[in-house]
């Protein structure tokens, strides 16, 4: 077979740049919720979170991952952001595949 080791079988999902058709977001983007603790304490912070969305358009909760996170509310305001969001699944060779999703989460407080 020449397909790429990403979408053979039961392989771990593809990355972006292997896919023809991203998986998108469906509707409006889920913003995560800041977190009331940190917005009382007026603290702002960033995250990166990595997740893969399956081939019906769903992020897989074990596959869900968050790194240089400045406070763990924040992670976890994103985690149910990104649970609850559906998604048009990427696509490669005219069939739906897996795909990894990378994606920076900043709060800010309005000034």
């Amino acid at each position: 077979s020449d397909a790429p080791a990403g979408p053979a079988g039961d392989a771990g999902p593809m990355w972006p740049e292997d896919v023809e058709r991203h998986a998108v977001p469906l509707g409006s983007v889920r913003q995560p919720r800041y977190p009331e603790p940190l917005r009382a304490s007026r603290l702002e912070g960033s995250l990166l979170a990595t997740f893969v969305v399956d081939t019906l358009g769903r992020v897989e909760p074990a596959s869900f991952k968050a790194r240089d996170v400045t406070h763990p509310l924040f992670e976890q305001a994103v985690r149910t952001a990104v649970l609850g969001q559906r998604f048009r699944p990427a696509q490669w060779n005219g069939r739906r595949v897996r795909q990894l999703v990378e994606q920076q989460f900043v709060f800010r407080l309005g000034r």
